[in-house]
């Protein structure tokens, strides 16, 4: 039985948010998928089949590995000589629900809704494909129960989000992630929506902590697609290649202009600094994706910003 002490000090050795940063794709064989996506997301979404095979025997897949990490095959034989490497675990749904959040909400486009639909089904429980249409069509949240009924799932699909104090009035959501996703909009609209949102967030989270509930608050950046998605089968671990890519517009086909993913990078770029000048910390960590699509191109980039406004307010910016 590991005592409170070895605990603590598995804690502190997990590996930093700069330590994360450092790393790269790495191609594993899972002994079976983390879970098998619903039909619907198998057949139909996209031209033809995309979905590897989610055999129950093996599955093969892509895991971000940290330079630094013991799970990295160098790092684990360094351990066993006595020289220390940070601890980057894998996906445990125990310990996730031992975090003790009560709620957390998802806001967002269909991005949010891939977010939202992975983590119920990381926990073990289904998730609907229709539910984010169902969402969008009767305006309503989307409500899961996991960790044993002691956590509320919450998801609106919000493109804007402009739902967003509809969801705070109506479930008081103890974590807010947000995203805007991929529809774009001029600066002017883009930086109004964030002005709007942040507003909303300080009032929300001022009174959790009169309450005496903590809060953590989540901005996604925006990720943006890849015009040659379909020429790709592993991710690739070179951002400056896949930057020029995005950015080079006759890479695009003739109906996907009409997204701007090159727009994407400058934008992201825009609430970063504006919400500097607001006075909030800013300290990027990066995401760890998993993907179930053999063509889908993984653009490894920093897309998550911790933020602490000043004085009493904390929240978490993605």
């Amino acid at each position: 039985m590991e005592t409170n002490d070895h605990n603590f000090k598995k804690a502190s050795s997990y590996c930093t948010r700069k330590e994360i940063k450092q790393g790269r794709w790495t191609k594993v064989t899972l002994p079976e998928a983390h879970y098998i996506p619903p039909e619907g997301y198998r057949k139909g979404v996209h031209v033809g089949s995309v979905c590897p095979d989610f055999s129950p025997t093996a599955f093969n897949t892509y895991e971000w590995m940290p330079h630094n990490s013991s799970s990295n095959h160098f790092g684990s034989l360094l351990n066993r000589f006595g020289f220390g490497r940070c601890i980057f675990d894998p996906w445990n749904p125990n310990d996730f629900c031992a975090l003790g959040w009560k709620s957390i909400a998802i806001v967002g486009d269909s991005l949010s809704w891939e977010h939202y639909s992975s983590l119920v089904m990381l926990l073990g429980l289904h998730s609907d494909p229709n539910d984010q249409f169902v969402s969008r069509r009767l305006k309503k949240n989307i409500i899961t129960m996991a960790c044993n009924n002691t956590l509320k799932l919450i998801y609106r699909r919000s493109d804007q989000l402009e739902y967003v104090p509809h969801v705070i009035r109506e479930e008081q959501p103890q974590m807010l992630i947000l995203n805007k996703g991929s529809h774009p909009v001029n600066d002017e609209i883009y930086k109004a929506g964030w002005q709007e949102t942040i507003n909303t967030l300080e009032e929300y989270e001022q009174n959790l902590t009169e309450s005496g509930l903590p809060s953590l608050f989540l901005f996604r950046t925006t990720v943006p697609g890849h015009p040659q998605c379909e020429i790709y089968t592993a991710p690739v671990n070179n951002i400056t290649q896949m930057e020029a890519v995005i950015a080079n517009k006759s890479s695009y086909k003739a109906n996907m202009l009409k997204f701007r993913w090159w727009e994407f990078k400058a934008q992201n770029a825009i609430w970063r600094i504006y919400l500097l000048h607001l006075g909030c910390e800013i300290i990027i960590f990066w995401m760890r994706m998993i993907s179930t699509s053999d063509v889908l191109i993984t653009i490894d980039l920093p897309t998550a910003c911790i933020i602490a406004f000043p004085a009493r307010r904390k929240c978490i910016i993605s």
